[in-house]
């Protein structure tokens, strides 16, 4: 049911018009879905646009995932297979990067305490202010290592409750499953979005951020993060 969102009716391609290698992040129940979708290869008759998806799934039915989102951020692409036989090697161990921390990560993504409190002050507007229920597009986001660095990020400053709600990928594919968060300097003209590079939204309106100062939690994170644990 995930991977018919991302069945494509014209084979897509990146920003760079290779053909798409989709980072997804959803999530459906008890569990949490980190996948790759690379497009673009050959079938066993070497007709082109065949596409390979390959997904690691992470029981969520405690806390322990979304107390800790290094344990899905910090798998490297390099576990992410792009053929069935390839994949059905299941290794013992994922290959890791190194653990984020907050401070590393505001400091590769960029982000000072206003600039991570407009991030997160986006976030709660896409789920709890969006009526309807558009994408947020994140531009400028310049790789995958920042984009997993932002992630953590959001992760860290959001409630449990929204963690376990948050999905995201890197294009926006069908509609049948929403994402809350799209990587990505493609977007329409009428879609919500904030650029990491200037700090422009479309997304904070007076009301909504006169609502959440009401709110007081929404920023109380970013603002102390040094003292909170």
């Amino acid at each position: 049911t995930l991977q018919n969102a991302n069945v494509p009716v014209n084979m897509p391609t990146d920003e760079k018009g290779n053909p798409l290698n989709l980072f997804d992040i959803s999530v459906m129940g008890d569990h949490l879905y980190l996948t790759r979708v690379q497009y673009g290869l050959l079938d066993e008759l070497n007709r082109k646009n065949n596409m390979f998806a390959h997904t690691f799934i992470f029981n969520g039915k405690d806390d322990e995932i979304f107390e800790n989102p290094n344990i899905f951020l910090t798998v490297t692409d390099e576990n992410f297979k792009a053929s069935e036989n390839e994949a059905a090697n299941i290794p013992e161990t994922l290959a890791r990067r190194e653990d984020f921390t907050l401070q590393r990560a505001l400091e590769l993504c960029g982000l000072d305490k206003k600039s991570y409190e407009k991030l997160l002050n986006c976030v709660y507007a896409q789920i709890y202010a969006n009526k309807s229920k558009k994408p947020l597009y994140i531009s400028g986001v310049e790789n995958g290592e920042q984009m997993r660095g932002l992630l953590y990020c959001i992760y860290r400053g959001i409630p449990y409750s929204m963690r376990r709600m948050l999905t995201c990928a890197t294009a926006h594919m069908n509609d049948s499953l929403k994402k809350n968060i799209i990587f990505s300097d493609r977007r329409g003209s009428s879609d919500l979005f904030l650029d990491l590079r200037t700090g422009e939204d479309n997304v904070l309106t007076t009301r909504i951020l006169s609502r959440f100062s009401r709110y007081e939690f929404v920023d109380s994170f970013p603002k102390r993060w040094e003292v909170l644990d």
